[in-house]
């Protein structure tokens, strides 16, 4: 509904709705890409991240919900108690320490934001941010209007992300810049 209000499309016109869903979910797995962010609640996401010798553990994906677990490369699970979950920038501060350097953890966690979709979701995982709405509706809608111009009513999602890369204007390039920059 917001892409169709972004767009001037009545909410009862179906007409459309079949391309927008697929370019919602080529420009929304093209801003997972930029940004190194999931856009959408995942469950079991297995992540490996490689200790640095620090307090903190970077995962490779945020925002980061929840962790199910944290085990290093030789099996050994550390205790929940050990760490505490940053989950905008997708760290883990080791709370007696440092985590080895060299050491590859995977961590099992919930990532992304509740979507539209997901909102009656009982997980307290955030919602998608407002600029991240905004770029998301921004580039659909270059790329809906686009269609006419390049003579395509079809657009599949395996082959945007040139075309997404190719509607980046200013406004929606420093916005994306500035979401993949969380990891602070």
């Amino acid at each position: 509904d917001e892409a169709k209000a972004h767009l001037g499309i009545a909410a009862g016109d179906s007409t459309h709705d079949s391309l927008l869903e697929t370019l919602i979910a080529g420009v929304s797995g093209f801003i997972d890409e930029y940004t190194a962010r999931t856009m959408q609640k995942q469950t079991g996401v297995s992540l490996v991240a490689t200790g640095d010798g620090t307090e903190y553990l970077v995962l490779p994906t945020f925002p980061v919900a929840s962790v199910a677990s944290v085990t290093d490369e030789d099996g050994n699970v550390t205790d929940s108690s050990e760490y505490t979950l940053r989950s905008e920038s997708g760290k883990l501060k080791n709370k007696g320490g440092q985590w080895a350097r060299g050491v590859d953890y995977t961590v099992v966690c919930t990532t992304g934001y509740v979507t539209a979709g997901q909102v009656g979701d009982p997980t307290p995982v955030r919602t998608v941010p407002q600029s991240l709405i905004f770029a998301c509706l921004k580039l659909v809608g270059k790329s809906f209007e686009r269609r006419h111009a390049e003579g395509t009513t079809n657009v599949s999602a395996g082959q945007s992300n040139l075309g997404f890369q190719r509607e980046l204007d200013v406004e929606i390039k420093s916005t994306l810049d500035a979401l993949s920059n969380v990891h602070v």
